[in-house]
């Protein structure tokens, strides 16, 4: 970790002097509250680790309290049941027959407040049996916003200045010694949409002041934090709820690190590595320690594991992209947001850690970031059209694109990069099991990288990684992607496979 270093900006009056400052103009959330929840309010907030969580917590009981209606809250990667979507819900303690009374119960704020996802997570795409099986998203409860991620700032504030949020709940650190509040692990929205209605003024922002968050650095000419003293910051609220975290899988299948393992060995020693969100994906990390892997990394999300490749060693560099060029920056990492696992230390490992650049999602998660680099991400299924899919199976939607279409497309672009696509063969589908691999998707299954991401690799390192084995797609026609797919499905699934591969495209395939 490094040294605590001096505050940038304006001359510092000391950090006593701006903790002062916090103290003497901070007001309850309740009182913070009134600021940006009102009738027809479109609230815009962090989310991941940047999730403001007393925010959620009780905006269900502020509304009911005061009558409000109308509410929009937009964000991303909710971590737990919050009151105003389930009632607050405890699965851990909860019978049945609780939960059910429960969720009945938040049906008045889900009225109020209309939740608009960014991208999903298990507590929007969880079907309720309460609900005839269906998702909160399924039964019209929330909404779901597709985008590229580097186009998140204007999703909240469009480019044609409608102003699309009438209010922006930060969540940022306390202050250093010139007054700046840091943005913590959320650069990625967070940073970029407060920075944006802060310059333009006219809507209100609740700054969420949290010890927990930790003080992150931008890159020198995009700084990760704000003024706490801004003028149109309306209120300032203290609160010291743990951040946001990722719960821990204490079962890990075997399958799953199989594929870890796999993806780790198609790296080559030197190159930039880009992770996305996922088990899979991230516990390849610990396979690439394990075989001793050194070189770059530039990517979306900073899990765990990457940093720990960059506390051991195993990172020595990153860039910072600017337009087409690059520049290059010894002993550290670069990514756009972050995320623990519950109960590590994580976020105080990023505290004052300069060795860490959070950039905006506008500059980093572009197409041109990623040429030369080898993308390690997770998906849900493959088709014999060579589409890929990561969001949903048919009409059950469980995530979103992401910086996936925006990744795939950069890394077949360079001569030195490639694209790893982790995938286990099998899914279960209640108690049936299912392929991943199949003829066609089923209605409605949403196209996240298509064929012409995955055949046209430049320089022909495209791998889709199952448990069963490594398939080569890039440089392949259709007919000889699909017999590479049907060698690594699941055993049980390849005959019937062949069989639908010769009579949708007579693919021969060899004795």
């Amino acid at each position: 970790m490094a040294d605590k270093p001096d505050g940038n900006g304006s001359q510092g009056k000391g950090r006593d002097y701006w903790l002062k400052y916090i103290d003497d103009h901070a007001v309850s959330l309740e009182e913070g509250m009134k600021h940006v929840v009102t009738n027809g309010a479109k609230i815009s907030t962090g989310y991941a680790g940047a999730s403001p969580l007393a925010f959620y917590d009780h905006i269900g009981e502020f509304v009911l309290k005061h009558d409000i209606r109308d509410v929009m809250v937009a964000a991303a990667l909710l971590t737990k049941p919050f009151g105003f979507l389930y009632g607050g819900i405890d699965k851990s303690k909860d019978s049945v027959i609780t939960m059910y009374k429960k969720f009945k119960a938040a049906e008045e704020t889900r009225r109020r407040i209309r939740y608009l996802d960014g991208f999903m997570s298990p507590v929007t795409a969880t079907r309720i049996p309460f609900i005839g099986r269906r998702s909160l998203y399924e039964a019209g409860y929330t909404s779901l916003y597709p985008y590229h991620f580097y186009q998140i700032e204007y999703f909240h504030d469009p480019l044609d200045g409608s102003g699309w949020a009438t209010g922006c709940v930060a969540q940022v650190s306390l202050p250093d010694e010139n007054g700046y509040c840091s943005f913590g692990p959320g650069c990625d929205a967070v940073q970029s949409i407060a920075k944006r209605i802060l310059s333009r003024g006219g809507i209100k922002i609740m700054a969420i002041v949290n010890p927990n968050t930790p003080r992150t650095y931008g890159s020198p000419d995009d700084d990760n934090a704000v003024r706490c003293d801004d003028p149109n910051i309306t209120a300032i609220v203290k609160d010291d709820t743990p951040l946001a975290a990722i719960p821990v899988d204490k079962h890990v299948e075997p399958a799953r690190m199989n594929i870890a393992e796999r993806a780790a060995e198609l790296v080559p020693n030197g190159a930039f590595i880009q992770i996305g969100i996922g088990d899979i994906s991230a516990r390849t990390c610990e396979s690439l320690m394990k075989k001793g892997w050194h070189g770059g990394e530039y990517s979306e999300m900073l899990p765990e594991g990457l940093l720990k490749l960059l506390e051991n060693g195993n990172i020595e560099r990153t860039f910072i992209q600017r337009g087409a060029d690059r520049e290059y920056v010894e002993g550290k990492a670069n990514c756009t947001f972050a995320m623990g696992l519950q109960g590590s230390d994580f976020y105080k490992r990023l505290d004052y850690n300069r060795n860490v650049i959070f950039t905006p999602a506008k500059r980093l998660v572009v197409p041109e970031g990623f040429v030369n680099c080898w993308g390690i991400n997770n998906s849900l299924s493959i088709d014999f059209n060579i589409q890929l899919t990561a969001e949903c199976r048919g009409n059950n939607q469980y995530s979103g694109p992401g910086g996936l279409p925006a990744i795939a497309n950069g890394l077949g672009r360079g001569p030195d990069g490639g694209s790893i696509i982790c995938l286990p063969s099998t899914f279960r589908k209640g108690k049936k099991r299912m392929s991943t691999i199949v003829p066609t998707f089923e209605p409605g299954t949403n196209v996240t990288v298509p064929r012409h991401d995955l055949l046209g690799m430049m320089h022909r390192r495209c791998y889709i990684v199952t448990e069963h084995g490594v398939a080569q797609l890039a440089g392949k026609t259709i007919d000889g992607a699909i017999r590479e797919l049907v060698a690594v499905a699941d055993p049980e699934f390849r005959p019937w496979l062949k069989k639908q591969a010769w009579k949708r495209l007579r693919v021969v395939f060899p004795k």
